[in-house]
């Protein structure tokens, strides 16, 4: 899809938008955001489904790069992240926080976590964000 725009995080159409995840805040290499759960939001055990918690991850630790890199137009995308799913919560709001912990020469380091609405820790990630090639458009093959 080359030359195709993509929207910003949270914008109309943006993937994480349909998922009821709202990103509040940001600051350079850092970013914040809250959902409150749903029914559709949980898994067949009546909790917050674990793929959910981790696209929250993911879209948090992808905005802190964006705040990081700033207008750029260097663009950078997820190549590896480890998950740890630590505790369960079925209702009330989750609210994750992730900052850029490190950069080197094609990549970004980022962390990130959730947590309930009694600040439990929910689930932490670390990821790697390689920056693309230029010329190379996200959807490429």
């Amino acid at each position: 899809m080359a030359g195709k725009q993509h929207q910003s995080p949270g914008g109309e159409g943006h993937f994480t938008a349909g998922l009821g995840f709202i990103p509040q805040s940001s600051e350079p290499g850092h970013a914040t955001g809250d959902l409150e759960i749903q029914p559709q939001h949980l898994n067949r055990s009546g909790t917050l489904h674990g793929g959910l918690a981790m696209t929250m991850l993911d879209s948090l630790m992808g905005q802190a790069v964006r705040t990081w890199t700033g207008e750029s137009g260097i663009q950078y995308v997820t190549s590896s992240m480890t998950t740890h799913l630590l505790e369960t919560v079925s209702e009330g709001q989750v609210t994750g926080s992730s900052r850029v912990i490190a950069q080197g020469g094609t990549y970004l380091l980022t962390e990130a976590e959730l947590r309930d609405a009694g600040r439990r820790l929910i689930a932490t990630a670390e990821a790697v964000y390689t920056r693309l090639r230029a010329g190379v458009q996200v959807g490429d093959r």
